[in-house]
């Protein structure tokens, strides 16, 4: 389905659209760029019927770059332990893309839900969590990140261990790269 750039229909898709309109749409945002919509992606996060609707707000907010509003909502959601664990996950993931500097605001904010998260008992969450900790360079999660490579053998539906990830995520912190991964789906 081809997706109008009509920011308002954009949002509404986003908000109340099927799984496959909601992010469609998400990505069209994206794409656009609008300024002044953040708010309302916040909204949905909370406010949003179906979890794929919330999931599709966290992933438009994951790539508005240099917006504190949308990492500030992320970082909420991540915290959130009454969401959906795949919205909480696309958070994570959101909060790692925005990779807050040292010196930014919220940076001290996300390392203590990141650091939070990595014990969260869903292996989704844990995994992007990883995923935030190493492509934010958080040193203090190195010694987390070694116990879950070490012993944390559960998957992420769709991607691979969590061990794995977090096996990257300490080569990331540590200005190395990671290894390319291929989905245990794929194996």
């Amino acid at each position: 389905m081809k997706t109008d750039n009509n920011v308002e229909k954009l949002i509404d898709d986003i908000s109340n659209g099927s799984e496959l309109d909601a992010f469609e749409a998400a990505k069209a945002f994206i794409r656009v760029q609008p300024s002044g919509y953040t708010t309302q992606l916040a909204e949905i996060l909370e406010t949003a019927a179906n979890p794929h609707n919330k999931e599709a707000a966290a992933y438009a907010l994951s790539w508005l770059e240099k917006n504190n509003e949308a990492l500030d909502a992320l970082i909420s959601t991540l915290l959130a332990v009454d969401m959906p664990e795949s919205v909480r996950g696309q958070a994570a993931e959101g909060i790692g893309e925005h990779k807050p500097r040292k010196n930014h605001k919220l940076r001290q904010k996300a390392e203590a839900a990141i650091l939070t998260a990595l014990n969260d008992e869903s292996p989704e969450v844990r995994f992007w969590s990883c995923f935030a900790a190493g492509k934010i360079k958080l040193r203090e999660a190195l010694p987390i990140l070694l116990q879950i490579k070490e012993k944390d053998k559960s998957v992420n539906p769709g991607w691979w261990q969590v061990s794995e990830e977090a096996e990257d995520a300490i080569e990331w912190i540590h200005g190395r790269k990671g290894k390319d991964r291929v989905p245990l789906a794929s194996r």
